[in-house]
C-alpha cells in the first residue's frame, strides 16, 4: 500500500467536498498489480489490487480506468467485462482519515 501524494480536503460540513473525496476521475495501471487513482479533491495515491484480495491473473490490468460516473474504478476481466473497484474502497485503502470517517458513519449508522 502506498499513501497519498496530495492531502485530502478532510471531508467536513461541506457536502461538495465529501463528495469529491470519493468521486474518482483517474485511474491508470502501474506494474505488479498496483493502481494509481485520482480523486476529485486532488487526493491521489497507489493501491495494490491484490491487497484487496483480486486474482490479478483474471484482469486485463492495461484496461484499468475510472468509471464514467465516478464511483468505480473499472479494470475488464478475461472475457472483456468490466469489474467494478467502489471508489470509497480505493479511498479508505489509501487515506487513514477517510477510512477512519468512513468506519464512524458505519457505527453511527449501526447505532440508530
Amino acid at each position: 500500500m502506498t499513501k497519498s501524494v496530495k492531502a485530502s480536503n478532510g471531508g467536513g460540513d461541506n457536502p461538495v467536498a465529501d463528495r469529491d473525496r470519493e468521486r474518482l476521475i483517474g485511474a491508470s495501471p502501474l506494474p505488479d498489480g498496483r493502481i494509481r487513482v485520482r480523486f476529485a479533491d486532488q487526493f491521489e495515491g497507489i493501491v495494490n489490487l491484490a491487497d484487496l484480495e483480486l486474482d490479478l491473473a483474471l484482469l486485463k490490468m492495461e484496461t484499468v480506468r475510472a468509471s464514467s460516473w465516478g464511483s468505480a474504478a473499472e479494470v475488464d476481466d478475461l472475457n472483456m467485462r468490466p469489474v467494478h473497484i467502489d471508489s470509497s474502497v480505493l479511498r479508505a485503502h489509501i487515506d487513514p482519515n477517510f477510512a477512519a470517517d468512513l468506519q464512524k458513519a458505519i457505527v453511527n449508522s449501526s447505532s440508530r
